[in-house]
């Protein structure tokens, strides 16, 4: 089974809930049925998004933070970013991302409070 497709673990590590089991979740539900041509989720009813690659790089400059690179597999792009220090006043943001029409996007953060943050990209199913 494929159930291990895309992800990169070391043995000793903890499993992440919302990264690598949600992952490991997705690829039984991509692959196909034992004898079947149809996979897990179609025979399910299951709607199973397409996969789309970002390959990003995060500059942080005092309280200056820009993310850059390019998305593969969508045609627009959000990004989620979220405080984990306490502290913090501004709480979480849902940040649209221009992309051109190769996928390549230059987002900046301006006045970000200092502290630990948590970030993730949100695709859709239309490739670009």
């Amino acid at each position: 089974m494929g159930i291990m497709k895309n992800l990169d673990l070391n043995p000793k590590s903890k499993l992440s809930r919302g990264g690598q089991m949600a992952m490991m979740v997705l690829n039984t539900l991509r692959e196909n049925k034992r004898g079947m041509i149809v996979t897990l989720g179609e025979v399910l009813g299951l709607d199973i998004p397409e996969l789309f690659q970002v390959d990003a790089k995060v500059t942080i400059d005092r309280n200056i933070v820009t993310f850059q690179g390019k998305v593969e597999g969508t045609n627009s792009m959000k990004l989620y970013i979220r405080p984990t220090s306490s502290g913090i006043s501004s709480g979480e943001r849902l940040i649209d991302i221009e992309l051109d029409k190769n996928g390549n996007f230059n987002h900046v953060i301006k006045d970000l409070e200092s502290g630990s943050y948590e970030y993730r990209f949100e695709g859709n199913n239309e490739k670009n």
